[in-house]
Protein backbone atom coordinates (compact mmCIF):
# COMPACT_ATOMS: atom_id res chain seq x y z
CA UNK A 1 0.00 0.00 0.00
CA UNK A 2 3.07 2.35 0.38
CA UNK A 3 2.03 4.18 3.61
CA UNK A 4 0.74 2.19 7.04
CA UNK A 5 -0.78 3.11 10.15
CA UNK A 6 -3.12 6.17 10.51
CA UNK A 7 -1.66 7.83 7.47
CA UNK A 8 -2.83 5.68 5.08
CA UNK A 9 -6.36 6.93 4.72
CA UNK A 10 -5.88 10.30 5.95
CA UNK A 11 -9.01 12.79 5.44
CA UNK A 12 -10.50 10.40 2.70
CA UNK A 13 -14.12 10.88 3.02
CA UNK A 14 -15.84 7.08 3.17
CA UNK A 15 -19.33 6.20 2.65
CA UNK A 16 -20.33 2.93 3.72
CA UNK A 17 -23.94 1.97 2.90
CA UNK A 18 -25.18 -1.50 3.74
CA UNK A 19 -28.46 -3.12 5.44
CA UNK A 20 -26.59 -5.30 7.82
CA UNK A 21 -24.92 -3.23 10.76
CA UNK A 22 -22.43 -5.64 11.19
CA UNK A 23 -20.67 -4.75 8.33
CA UNK A 24 -21.39 -1.31 8.92
CA UNK A 25 -19.48 -1.33 12.21
CA UNK A 26 -16.57 -3.31 10.86
CA UNK A 27 -15.90 -0.67 7.60
CA UNK A 28 -15.80 1.71 10.09
CA UNK A 29 -13.30 -0.21 12.83
CA UNK A 30 -11.21 -0.86 10.29
CA UNK A 31 -11.28 2.28 8.02
CA UNK A 32 -11.03 5.15 10.90
CA UNK A 33 -7.81 3.46 12.37
CA UNK A 34 -6.56 4.21 8.89
CA UNK A 35 -7.47 8.02 8.79
CA UNK A 36 -10.86 7.72 7.06
CA UNK A 37 -13.85 9.78 7.73
CA UNK A 38 -16.49 7.60 7.65
CA UNK A 39 -20.55 7.73 7.54
CA UNK A 40 -22.14 4.52 7.64
CA UNK A 41 -25.71 4.02 6.33
CA UNK A 42 -28.51 1.47 4.89
CA UNK A 43 -30.41 2.19 1.80
CA UNK A 44 -33.26 3.54 3.88
CA UNK A 45 -30.97 6.68 4.54
CA UNK A 46 -29.64 7.62 1.94
CA UNK A 47 -31.71 11.01 1.42
CA UNK A 48 -30.26 11.85 5.00
CA UNK A 49 -26.25 11.59 3.30
CA UNK A 50 -24.86 14.55 4.10
CA UNK A 51 -21.06 13.51 3.92
CA UNK A 52 -20.28 14.13 -0.02
CA UNK A 53 -17.55 11.17 -0.08
CA UNK A 54 -14.33 10.27 -2.06
CA UNK A 55 -15.15 6.85 -1.58
CA UNK A 56 -18.63 4.97 -1.85
CA UNK A 57 -18.64 1.24 -0.29
CA UNK A 58 -21.75 -0.30 -1.13
CA UNK A 59 -23.72 -3.96 -1.01
CA UNK A 60 -23.94 -4.72 -4.43
CA UNK A 61 -27.18 -7.20 -3.58
CA UNK A 62 -28.30 -3.71 -2.05
CA UNK A 63 -28.44 -1.58 -4.98
CA UNK A 64 -29.83 -4.69 -7.52
CA UNK A 65 -33.04 -5.32 -4.86
CA UNK A 66 -33.33 -1.35 -4.34
CA UNK A 67 -32.34 -0.90 -8.05
CA UNK A 68 -30.63 1.65 -9.77
CA UNK A 69 -32.50 5.07 -8.89
CA UNK A 70 -30.73 4.37 -5.24
CA UNK A 71 -27.08 5.07 -7.20
CA UNK A 72 -28.50 7.44 -9.61
CA UNK A 73 -29.69 9.71 -6.92
CA UNK A 74 -26.99 9.22 -4.90
CA UNK A 75 -24.72 9.76 -7.86
CA UNK A 76 -26.40 13.11 -8.28
CA UNK A 77 -25.86 14.30 -5.21
CA UNK A 78 -22.23 14.01 -5.46
CA UNK A 79 -21.76 15.50 -8.98
CA UNK A 80 -23.79 18.42 -7.65
CA UNK A 81 -21.00 19.66 -5.40
CA UNK A 82 -18.72 18.48 -8.44
CA UNK A 83 -17.68 14.87 -7.13
CA UNK A 84 -18.04 11.44 -9.06
CA UNK A 85 -16.22 9.33 -6.69
CA UNK A 86 -15.50 5.31 -7.51
CA UNK A 87 -17.78 2.86 -5.65
CA UNK A 88 -16.75 -0.23 -4.67
CA UNK A 89 -19.11 -3.32 -4.28
CA UNK A 90 -19.28 -5.68 -1.13
CA UNK A 91 -20.59 -8.73 -2.54
CA UNK A 92 -21.30 -12.32 -0.97
CA UNK A 93 -19.88 -15.51 -2.48
CA UNK A 94 -18.38 -15.90 -5.57
CA UNK A 95 -16.37 -13.15 -7.62
CA UNK A 96 -19.03 -11.21 -9.91
CA UNK A 97 -18.92 -10.51 -13.46
CA UNK A 98 -17.31 -7.29 -14.75
CA UNK A 99 -20.48 -6.42 -16.86
CA UNK A 100 -22.73 -6.90 -13.40
CA UNK A 101 -20.42 -4.59 -11.56
CA UNK A 102 -20.51 -2.32 -14.09
CA UNK A 103 -24.26 -2.26 -14.66
CA UNK A 104 -24.50 -1.47 -11.12
CA UNK A 105 -21.91 1.47 -11.37
CA UNK A 106 -19.04 -0.23 -9.10
CA UNK A 107 -15.49 0.28 -9.99
CA UNK A 108 -14.10 -2.91 -7.61
CA UNK A 109 -16.01 -5.43 -5.44
CA UNK A 110 -14.67 -6.84 -2.57
CA UNK A 111 -16.11 -10.07 -1.21
CA UNK A 112 -18.12 -10.54 2.12
CA UNK A 113 -16.84 -11.02 5.01
CA UNK A 114 -14.05 -9.12 4.86
CA UNK A 115 -11.06 -7.95 6.84
CA UNK A 116 -9.91 -4.86 7.80
CA UNK A 117 -6.57 -4.95 5.92
CA UNK A 118 -8.41 -5.93 2.64
CA UNK A 119 -11.15 -3.33 2.98
CA UNK A 120 -8.46 -0.77 3.89
CA UNK A 121 -6.24 -1.93 0.31
CA UNK A 122 -9.22 -1.80 -1.65
CA UNK A 123 -9.96 1.97 -0.60
CA UNK A 124 -6.41 3.19 -0.93
CA UNK A 125 -6.67 1.11 -4.54
CA UNK A 126 -9.27 3.43 -5.56
CA UNK A 127 -8.16 6.16 -4.81
CA UNK A 128 -4.81 5.93 -6.44
CA UNK A 129 -5.91 5.40 -9.70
Amino acid sequence: MGESGREALEGIHVLVIDFDQHVLDLARAALEPAGALVMTTSAAGVDDVTLIADVILCDLELIEAVGEPFLTALRRKHRARGQDPPAIAFVTGGPPTDDRLRAAGFRSYLTTPFDGRSLVAAVWAVIRR
